[in-house]
């Protein structure tokens, strides 16, 4: 399967020191199939120091907002923290939203 794929955009949104810990959430913000055979995919992945986003925040549900808009400012970011999430609060230190190209999986008409 081939796969093709690039960092559209990334911000930098706190300093992260050698000695923190980094890791990192992951949302699909668009899916849709490209001209034929490609599916073609955009992923926002935020970065997060100091805290385990699996164990830390598993109870927790982040708000939609910082994965779905666009060109999303440290300041509006900090906001939605503090209101939503405050365990994020001042913990976010990139953004990164690459594009995928990937070729789809074969469907075939199956006729009896």
């Amino acid at each position: 399967m081939r796969t093709s794929q690039a960092i559209w955009k990334v911000s930098h949104v706190l300093p992260l020191h050698s000695c923190s810990v980094m890791t990192s959430s992951l949302y699909c913000t668009l899916s849709r199939f490209h001209p034929c055979p490609f599916l073609a995919l955009t992923l926002r992945t935020i970065g997060v120091k100091n805290v385990d986003v699996h164990l830390d925040l598993l109870d927790q549900a982040f708000p939609l907002a910082l994965f779905t808009t666009p060109s999303l400012r440290p300041k509006h970011m900090e906001a939605l923290c503090k209101a939503h999430i405050p365990e994020l609060s001042k913990k976010i230190v990139c953004v990164v939203e690459r594009r995928i190209l990937r070729q789809s999986p074969k469907t075939e008409a199956f006729l009896l």
